[in-house]
């Protein structure tokens, strides 16, 4: 009996020793659900945080495409500014080129109209006509007046019946009175 009693005995002290290997087991296990309790509530508070995270997330590509559309933005309005500056450059230079034309043709105008009224008192034929008015700008260059006084001077000779042959000379002398 003796081999028996070692034998109940070591199998006492195996199972003894087997019951506080299991409550230690089932300590570190209270132990590991209490840390997966935990683990879960943290869990929970992320994804709380996570859905505030996406919010912020979403608010923040809401922003850079605002950014991105202001850029754009600036982008255009210096391209505009660009080509303000080169049209206003053609348009001074399209002004200056029109003064430069406005001179002469409005003094061709006026010319043309101080000839009218000349041909209104004086019965000119074409030919005629352009042999007066070729005298009347060649007079123009030596005497200190204008083709247009010239030929104002030249209508008040018609209009007191001086014959066309003979107005270039009559304006001539006015002149040199």
């Amino acid at each position: 009996m003796s081999d028996y009693n070692i034998a109940l005995g070591l199998s006492l002290g195996i199972v003894a020793k087997g019951l506080g290997s299991l409550t230690s087991v089932e300590t570190s296990l209270k132990t590991l659900d209490k840390f997966v309790e935990k683990l879960n509530a943290q869990k929970i508070n992320i994804g709380a945080n996570t859905t505030g995270l996406d919010a912020l997330e979403a608010r923040i590509k809401s922003v850079n495409r605002s950014i991105e559309n202001i850029k754009d933005a600036k982008n255009k309005l210096e391209e505009i500014d660009k080509d303000r500056a080169k049209y206003k450059g053609q348009i001074a230079d399209a002004l200056a080129l029109g003064y430069a034309l406005y001179k002469p043709l409005k003094a061709s105008i006026e010319f043309e109209e101080a000839m009218a009224d000349v041909k209104k008192v004086v019965d000119f034929t074409d030919e005629s006509l352009k042999v007066f008015e070729d005298g009347l700008v060649s007079m123009s260059q030596t005497i200190p007046l204008s083709m247009n006084e010239l030929a104002r001077i030249a209508a008040s000779g018609g209009q007191m019946g001086i014959a066309q042959e003979s107005l270039l000379q009559f304006t001539e002398r006015a002149m040199s009175g």
